[in-house]
């Protein structure tokens, strides 16, 4: 069976749902069963309600089915086939509010209420962006902030991304990202508007009940995950669904990449394009296109060719010839160092805390600064070992409690 058409897959679906609930079947089971189905012809696979138990069965599935052995075997195969599909597709199965209650450790009441209520249970400040033009903050305060944290190590964590994804998870970073485009002759750097905000809550809803989640299910983390209509920048799932959404939109740049000799990586909203063939920029406008058909607008104002005649940095990190730190940034640690060894620390701090717009740098600690310094350096190490070890060095004789 192949895929069917959106419109035949939402006729479909809304007829199921209509039958099962002229008849009386539970809210729950149908919603059950509509998410079943959905991933069935998603797959292109034919609807059978009535599924045999598949013959290999991921570990959470077979302990689930062990706990409920008390229900019919025709119910059993049932939540067998649609936790193996949601399986399969790297997620957690959730079978109703309840469970998702249970892997979120709240109470189910208590989880409604936080899901209904959840726009109040932000804190919102704005801090300006280097542009001048001020960010919005949305900062979850505690009980949705570990909710949220659990949602995002429990369910999105496990989720596959696509490998040209560089920013927010495990082993990849500003370094691996940078690496993808050493010693090009050109590198194009894209930045995406308003990323978090443009990517509203229907956006978030889809992919929720595209990955299989029942309807309230994906209403609930829906809910519980986005803020006044969008993703809240503050949230600590926010960066991953953001991941998730724009699966797409990785997938068909890497493919026109590799069709056309171009590199491509997205780390966050920053997009960046990189090839030997100097000729490349003329498909900006096209790239441009597939941008906006994934429901982004590239920011025309933050658009940069890099020729390999000047000096091409990505994401912080120069790549003319190897992934190295820019000598200004060198040149300004080790001078703030030196003052260090030399003069007042604490003038030195408020010095610091001046240039980084820090609100109050009269009260800028000293424990601060000295973090601050040691990140700064172990950012060089990480991309530059013999430069960062010789900077460490001049930083750790500096005698911070003195």
């Amino acid at each position: 069976m192949q895929k069917i058409s959106p419109e035949k897959r939402e006729r479909y679906l809304q007829n199921l749902r209509l039958v099962n609930e002229q008849a009386g079947v539970e809210q729950e089971l149908v919603d059950l069963i509509e998410a079943f189905a959905a991933l069935e012809l998603d797959r292109g696979n034919p609807v059978n309600l009535h599924p045999s138990a598949p013959s290999r069965l991921g570990k959470s599935v077979r302990q689930f089915l062990a706990k409920n052995q008390h229900l019919a075997p025709s119910a059993l195969h049932f939540i067998a086939a649609y936790c193996q599909r949601i399986h399969e597709q790297g997620a957690v199965f959730i079978l109703n509010p309840a469970h998702l209650a249970q892997r979120v450790s709240l109470a189910p009441e208590q989880l409604f209420r936080l899901a209904t209520s959840a726009e109040k249970h932000y804190h919102t400040s704005q801090i300006p962006k280097r542009d001048g033009t001020l960010r919005t903050l949305h900062a979850p305060r505690p009980l949705l902030k570990r909710t949220q944290r659990a949602i995002l190590d429990e369910i999105l964590a496990f989720i596959p991304l696509n490998p040209h994804a560089e920013g927010f998870r495990r082993h990849h970073s500003i370094l691996t990202n940078s690496q993808r485009h050493v010693g090009q002759k050109v590198v194009v750097k894209l930045d995406i508007e308003d990323f978090f905000p443009s990517i509203g809550s229907e956006r978030i809803h889809g992919l929720f009940a595209r990955l299989g989640y029942p309807r309230q299910v994906a209403w609930l983390l829906t809910r519980l995950t986005t803020c006044r209509g969008a993703l809240p920048t503050g949230a600590p799932t926010s960066p991953a669904l953001s991941n998730l959404v724009c699966r797409r939109l990785d997938r068909r740049l890497s493919a026109i990449g590799e069709r056309m000799g171009f590199a491509y990586s997205r780390y966050a909203d920053d997009i960046t394009l990189s090839s030997q063939n100097p000729r490349m920029v003329q498909l900006l406008p096209f790239l441009r296109e597939v941008i906006g058909e994934e429901g982004f607008r590239p920011k025309a104002s933050k658009t940069r060719i890099l020729r390999d005649g000047g000096r091409q940095k990505v994401t912080g990190v120069v790549v003319n010839t190897r992934p190295n730190i820019g000598r200004h940034e060198i040149r300004t640690l080790r001078a703030i160092l030196h003052r260090c060894q030399k003069g007042s620390l604490h003038h030195q701090a408020r010095q610091y805390a001046n240039t980084r717009g820090v609100d109050n740098p009269q009260k800028y600690s000293l424990s601060s600064f000295q973090a601050s310094l040691r990140g700064k350096i172990n950012h060089v190490r990480a991309i530059n070992p013999e430069m960062g070890e010789r900077l460490l060095r001049d930083f750790l004789a500096i005698n911070f409690s003195g």
